[in-house]
This record gives C-alpha cells, structure tokens and sequence, in this order.
C-alpha cells in the first residue's frame, strides 16, 4: 500500500468517526425553511477561502486538541445530494477537499477513490490535499482587501431525464480550472428518485448552507477553548433554485438565516449572508 493511499484512509477513517453523530455547527449560514424550493434541482456557486498549508496559526497553540476536525462545508439544498468541503485538521497542516455524497443506495451506489467495493449508503467519497490541485486554487483578494487564496465551485443537481415517469438526477460537483480557465466536471454520480423539496422538510435535508463545523471525536465541556486560525470562509455565494437565484440574505423576510461564529473566531469581513470570512488574523497584508 502507498504511503498516499495509507494517509487517505487513515484520514477517512478519522473523518468517519467524527462524522457520525459528533459534529457541530460552529457558525454560519443556514436555509430557511419554507424558502428556496429545489424540486426541480438547485445549483451552489461562489468561492471557498482556504489555507493549503493549513489553518493554524500556531501548531502549537494549546486548544488545538479541541479541535480534531474543522469542517468548512456547504450542500446545495436539493434533496439526496452531496456535501462539498474542505477540512483542516487541528493536530497538524493537513489541509484537503472533499465529498460526502448522500446519494448512494444500493440500486445506485456511488464509488468513492479509497474503497474498491462501491457504497451503498451516505459515506465519503474522495478527500485530496488541496496543494496537489493548484489549476484549482488560486490567488484572490478578498472583501476585506486581503490577500486570500480561493477555490471557485458548483454544487449542481439536476434533472436529465425520466424512467417510467420518474425523475433521473445528476448530482455533479464542478471546479474552476484557472489553467484551462474553464469548469471542470470533477465528481458526478446519477441515480433515479422521486423530486423532494427540501424547503419543505424540517429536518435532514439540506438545511444548511455554507458553514463551520467542528468534528470532535471527545467534545469537550462547552463552552471549548478552540485555536487561533488563519483566514478562512465564502464569498460570492448565490443558489439557484425552482423560482430563480437568491444570495442568499437574511433578514426577517430573507431567504437564510445566522448561526454566530465561535467567540473566539472574529469575523473578519461579512456580506449577510452570502460572504463571510474568520480568523485570527487576517492572511498576508491589508
């Protein structure tokens, strides 16, 4: 087995045991129910802000225990689609992308690049560092006039045809290629269901947007004390939907609502609720 191979499925199996059950949401944007209907699919466009070389300021800091995992993550709020992430590691610089798909099931199951057998329920499909993908990643000047590096994306579902009246989906996950300046298809997985509008059911399907994550395989006693970080975040999110393309506000009559970030992560610049970005201090020069 390749060393490459052996530190994918070790970070797997982490993620595994700190996906089931034990994460939670450290801030962020969320859907509103009621609002932004995805019966005929939906589409998340906008840019990731992330540290290849990893989200600590001090490696050394000495709450980076009570964060194992962060999770920068974000679904597209159609129903049996796919989470889109980057994740950063609290013990070390491992700093990769990812995705969760919900749509495996045993008559459509999804292969994933660390498993030969395919899935056949919700599980992780690929997780790659993000300094191996530099046609992805990319210099951006952020709205709070720094200097960031930035990952543009799409989270897309939507419907391609019908069986026997029947819906089919295409769940496709596109990366701006900044060296072919083009979208590239860089994940896509199809199966047959019936159309479901997440606006419309309460719980367990799609409710958020993009938002922070902590994974904590042992929580601590909340309040936790968590790490100084580098800059991370969204910016110039908007999601297409059945009645047109929202960005995203908030608001009494708005389309998402605020979940306040930690405490002891500053907002560093935000546009409710379609940009916003963290840290301790901001990443290069003003």
């Amino acid at each position: 087995m390749s060393r490459s191979l052996a530190s994918s499925l070790l970070l797997i199996s982490l993620l595994l045991a700190t996906a089931a059950g034990a994460g939670e949401i450290y801030g962020g944007t969320m859907y509103r129910a009621g609002k932004l209907h995805t019966l005929r699919g939906s589409e998340l466009r906008g840019a990731i802000i992330v540290q290849p070389g990893g989200v600590l300021y001090d490696e050394a800091d000495p709450n980076r225990a009570n964060m194992p995992w962060l999770f920068v993550v974000s679904s597209n709020r159609s129903y049996g689609s796919f989470e889109f992430y980057t994740v950063y590691s609290g013990q070390s610089s491992v700093a990769n992308f990812g995705l969760f798909a919900w749509a495996c099931t045993p008559a459509y199951p999804c292969q994933s690049k660390w498993q030969e057998a395919p899935h056949t329920e919700p599980n992780f499909m690929f997780n790659y560092p993000l300094k191996d993908y530099p046609q992805y990643v990319g210099p951006r000047v952020d709205e709070g006039g720094h200097r960031v590096e930035a990952l543009q994306f799409a989270q897309r579902s939507e419907q391609i045809g019908a069986e026997n009246g029947v819906p089919r989906w295409r769940h496709s996950l596109l990366l701006w290629n900044r060296e072919t300046v083009r979208w590239d298809r860089f994940w896509a997985h199809e199966m047959v269901a019936p159309a479901r509008d997440c606006a419309d059911i309460p719980e367990g399907c799609g409710g958020f947007g993009p938002i922070l994550e902590v994974g904590k395989a042992d929580p601590c006693a909340a309040p936790c004390d968590m790490p100084r970080l580098r800059e991370i975040g969204y910016e110039d999110l908007q999601l297409s939907h059945d009645d047109g393309v929202s960005l995203l506000k908030g608001g009494i009559y708005g389309d998402t609502t605020w979940v306040a970030v930690h405490s002891q992560w500053p907002v560093i610049h935000r546009t409710a609720n379609r940009s916003y970005t963290i840290g301790n201090l901001p990443n290069g020069t003003d």
